[in-house]
């Protein structure tokens, strides 16, 4: 509670009015120094750091606002600045915090400053002189500033400096361990997909060696690799780590490699740092490939410009059946009327096995026109797999009736007595045995013939 003959300031952007008095300017300051604290425990936080930037100008506005409400008043204002401890403690915590980009231009904290220094100049007394206060300052702000430095070791700059250093060398110590194990050169140097199989690095130990092996099993034709999924592993960028050499035996090789590779069907690379370049290279790419029926790039680094590329290669490609690539953190394409949009129009129309997009447009014309023409696609699709079936079908029932044929006619075979086949031999023979009865038959006849023409002329002789 304020005393009640306590002058009131109005705090900025409230409502309620502030006593003008030490406890009421001390309070003010132990706000100023939890905001202080939460500006350097946030540094680099995307969310948390305009926050407690907004919340720290909003107290130095209110520090500011009570100086300037005090100063015409010389008894509150020698009451609470007396000594001129608060306005050197105000100074290191103003001094403490430096701001980039926008807030380097918010008016606040020089306007607080300029209310200081007239704060320090209507403290002066006839009987003091300006050095002697001057000095007395100086020696306040000094102690402020120690007191700040003990307080936050955020502001500790030796020891910030040397833990830095530690960090550094024990990360050059890590780098130049990794360097040693590093197994990437042998990897690149297998040519057998069945030996390279056998070197598969730990994923969760390295991702980066892992990444490196796979991209170079795509590269050998490995065909027991189908699918290709590095979703949500961001692929190292060649443009950001020039000095890393497995940069570049990742991406860039990767969308080259998938040109020849005729084994992988579904490629996702969803939110995996594919950036311009790259994107690019995936659409000449898909020109070549006949394999590819799925491709993921969502939640990627590709502008409208490079959607273009890779819809241009998504029109030619020869096997593709659904692209997906929602969500691109460099622009959105499907809002507005752009190539991209025209090129994934012309895609869907030329490569018309294409009967899925997984991209958000709410471009009026194009999104009409993409969806009619996808709608055709899934109806031809649909009509040609009735027609294969129908084919299918006929051929099964041919085969049906050919092995009927085959069957009956089978059994009529079965039915049929069979009559005995006589061989050439058995003929040969019954012909000798016909010629042997003739013979002896002739001889039969003749042998009387020839006994009774003896007989007679032997009586002759007798009687002669």
């Amino acid at each position: 509670m304020a005393p009640p003959n306590a002058k009131l300031v109005m705090a900025a952007g409230s409502t309620t009015a502030l006593a003008a008095t030490p406890e009421g300017f001390d309070d003010i300051l132990v706000k100023l120094d939890a905001a202080v604290s939460k500006v350097h425990q946030y540094q680099g936080s995307r969310v948390r750091l305009p926050k407690a930037e907004v919340e720290y100008l909003q107290h130095v506005e209110t520090a500011r606002d009570f100086m300037t409400g005090i100063l015409k008043d010389r008894t509150v204002l020698r009451d609470v600045f007396g000594d001129g401890a608060r306005t050197m403690r105000l100074r290191s915590i103003l001094d403490s915090v430096t701001f980039e980009g926008e807030r380097a231009c918010d008016k606040r904290v020089p306007d607080c400053i300029k209310a200081i220094i007239s704060v320090e100049q209507l403290l002066v007394e006839k009987e003091e002189t300006e050095e002697e206060l001057e000095r007395l300052m100086q020696l306040a702000l000094e102690r402020e500033r120690l007191a700040l430095k003990e307080k936050r070791p955020s502001l500790r700059q030796q020891e910030v400096h040397a833990a830095r250093k530690a960090y550094t060398a024990a990360h050059n110590k890590r780098l130049r361990r990794l360097k040693r194990l590093d197994p990437c050169p042998k990897i690149v140097a297998v040519e057998d997909p069945e030996l390279l199989a056998s070197m598969e690095p730990n994923r969760k130990k390295n991702r980066i060696w892992w990444m490196v092996w796979t991209v170079h099993r795509v590269y050998l034709n490995d065909p027991t690799l189908t699918v290709l999924d590095f979703a949500c592993n961001n692929m190292p960028s060649p443009t950001r780590q020039p000095q890393d050499t497995n940069t570049k035996l990742i991406a860039p090789k990767l969308v080259k490699a998938l040109a020849t590779n005729t084994y992988v069907q579904h490629v996702n690379l969803c939110e995996s740092n594919l950036e311009s370049e790259e994107g690019r290279a995936l659409g000449e790419s898909l020109k070549e490939n006949s394999t590819i029926r799925i491709l993921d790039v969502c939640s990627n680094h590709l502008s409208p410009a490079d959607l273009e590329v890779l819809f241009i290669g998504v029109g030619a490609s020869r096997s593709l059946e659904e692209i997906r690539c929602n969500n691109q953190l460099a622009a959105d394409a499907g809002r507005s009327n752009n190539p991209a949009l025209e090129a994934l129009h012309r895609a869907v129309k030329m490569n018309t096995k294409l009967f899925r997009i997984g991209m958000h447009v709410t471009e009026p014309h194009f999104s009409n026109e993409i969806n009619r023409q996808v709608m055709t696609n899934r109806d031809s699709i649909r009509l040609a797999r009735k027609m294969t079936q129908e084919a299918l079908h006929e051929e099964d029932r041919r085969r049906e009736f050919d092995r009927l044929i085959q069957e009956d006619e089978a059994r009529r075979q079965a039915a049929e007595p069979v009559e005995p086949e006589s061989s050439d031999e058995e003929e040969e023979d019954e012909e000798s045995v016909e010629g042997e009865e003739v013979v002896e038959v002739e001889g039969q006849d003749s042998s009387p013939d020839c006994g009774g023409g003896q007989g007679a002329s032997v009586e002759e002789k007798d009687e002669a």
